[in-house]
């Protein structure tokens, strides 16, 4: 397989050593690692072909990789394995203004999207994960992740438009309009085939290119954060303000988790005299300022209501006034962003089983997993 793959890539473009092999043994996860027996990087959709074909007649298994930043294990190889580095496939190849969308290879990242839309000057945005700038955005969409932007669009596998992908004999396939048009428009009104190649972790082909769905960047932009004394009744705002329509994006974390993202390396579980025990996070945007105005009323009286219901919060409080006061929280000031305190910790990994599940139950088992975490 060696010499097969230095023929088609140049020895330059395969790993073969040890010391090379090692930073290939594991993702984010604590999941135990594994050493593959090759590393082969790719930048074309022919040698993503030729590969998978050769592979399939010597039985070698293989695993797709970009950044190596997952938290399920995905990125970690079978033993003896193939990895297929796709990094350097990293092209935008189009960015449609007029229809909203655009068409990527597998080693775009979050950042290189970002920086890509905002030298184009078009008033165009997609969501960011908390993954770190250099995670790959196909791979965020292939496996259902949320974003700044699924409150209001759904996790990012909603906004795929179609996909290019290899197959296990090396054939190469097209899903939703693009199989028919050059126009990758949606998944209808074909079968939406597509859904073969989301949420299955690379076991029905590998993904060599996606169009996706890119939304308005609006002019006016706001991030609010709302410090809390107590635990439910941050889910219970979150829970209200979902059926206003009124934000962006609602998220949190407890204050113990925040104080690690201000550098404290163990931070005490129960919180410390006149300490907040959770904050939101909460964006906004607008074209005017007097819809910015009505979202932030909106946001007002929420909080209000839950209020008088006994919760106990702190007036909203923009992003830069929060920064004045603690720097640590710049993390959060922008998108996307990386969240060193998780990903680099020194040892043991991460693992994430993301936050889906019925809001009705999030209060109540935000608050049981509180209370564990403080006895």
């Amino acid at each position: 397989m060696r010499e097969f793959l230095e023929g088609l890539l140049g020895k330059e473009n395969v790993l073969h050593e040890a010391a090379d092999l090692l930073p290939y043994r594991e993702d984010t996860t604590e999941a135990d690692p594994a050493d593959p027996s090759l590393v082969a990087f790719v930048t074309e959709v022919d040698q993503v072909r030729e590969i998978v074909r050769r592979a399939a007649a010597r039985r070698v298994p293989i695993t797709p990789r970009v950044a190596g930043t997952n938290v399920g294990g995905l990125a970690i190889p079978a033993q003896g394995g193939l990895v297929l580095d796709m990094s350097r496939m990293n092209r935008v190849i189009e960015v449609s203004a007029e229809d909203m969308y655009a068409v990527i290879e597998p080693g775009v990242t979050q950042q290189g999207m970002k920086d890509h839309l905002a030298a184009s000057g078009l008033p165009l945005t997609l969501g960011y994960s908390l993954a770190p700038p250099h995670t790959s955005v196909l791979a965020n969409a292939l496996l259902g992740g949320l974003t700044n932007r699924s409150l209001k669009y759904g996790d990012q596998s909603e906004w795929i438009s179609g996909v290019e992908a290899v197959l296990s004999d090396g054939s190469v396939a097209r899903t939703g309009a693009w199989a028919l048009s050059p126009i990758p428009f949606g998944n209808v009104p074909f079968p939406d085939v597509t859904g073969l190649f989301v949420g299955w972790q690379g076991m029905t082909g590998i993904v060599t290119k996606m169009a996706f769905q890119l939304w308005p960047l609006h002019p006016i932009r706001k991030r609010l954060m709302v410090l809390s004394s107590d635990v439910p009744s941050p889910y219970e705002a979150v829970r209200l303000l979902c059926r206003t329509e009124a934000c962006d994006d609602i998220g949190g974390l407890s204050w113990p988790s925040a104080k690690m993202m201000m550098g404290v390396k163990k931070p005490r579980p129960t919180p410390a005299e006149g300490d907040p025990v959770f904050f939101l996070y909460v964006d906004l945007t607008a074209e005017t300022a007097a819809e910015l105005a009505a979202k932030q009323e909106i946001l007002g009286s929420v909080l209000a209501r839950v209020r008088a219901g006994g919760g106990r919060f702190e007036d909203p409080m923009d992003i830069e006034t929060l920064l004045g006061v603690n720097p640590g929280l710049s993390a959060f000031a922008d998108f996307p962003v990386d969240l060193e305190f998780l990903t680099n910790h020194g040892g043991g990994g991460l693992s994430w089983i993301g936050t889906y599940g019925p809001l009705s139950r999030f209060g109540e088992a935000a608050t049981a997993a509180f209370r564990c975490s403080f006895t």
